[in-house]
């Protein structure tokens, strides 16, 4: 749970930061904790998760999710309807946290069932 609710956290920073700059804080914190947690408690964890890296169809997902942000915002921008209040930066955020743990979940999901798979 400590991965998806980190990357959903680092999906949604540009937008938290848009609308609270001070939640600088916030992310540079859980950062740290994230790293210190990676390191000690969680290790064979990061090993599964350097493991899906490798994959094509986490990096793939990577660069959506950016591109996603990109044309979103470019698209808002263009119909007029910039994203530059507090609320629409917050809506935004919320939006880009939940498709990123959702697809998050989905290719650990499948990438789960292929190795267990190859184990059997």
């Amino acid at each position: 749970m400590w991965f998806f609710a980190f990357e959903g956290l680092m999906s949604a920073a540009f937008d938290l930061y848009k609308a609270y700059p001070q939640s600088m804080v916030l992310l540079v914190a859980a950062a740290v904790v994230n790293i210190v947690v990676s390191l000690t408690v969680l290790r064979s964890r990061v090993r599964l998760a350097k493991r899906l890296w490798r994959g094509k169809k986490t990096r793939k997902l990577a660069l959506g999710l950016v591109a996603l942000r990109i044309v979103c915002h470019s698209a808002l921008a263009v119909a007029g309807l910039a994203v530059v209040s507090t609320a629409a930066h917050l809506a935004f955020a919320v939006m880009m946290g939940v498709t990123t743990v959702t697809l998050l979940w989905f290719v650990q999901r499948t990438a789960l069932r292929a190795v267990a798979a190859d184990a059997a």
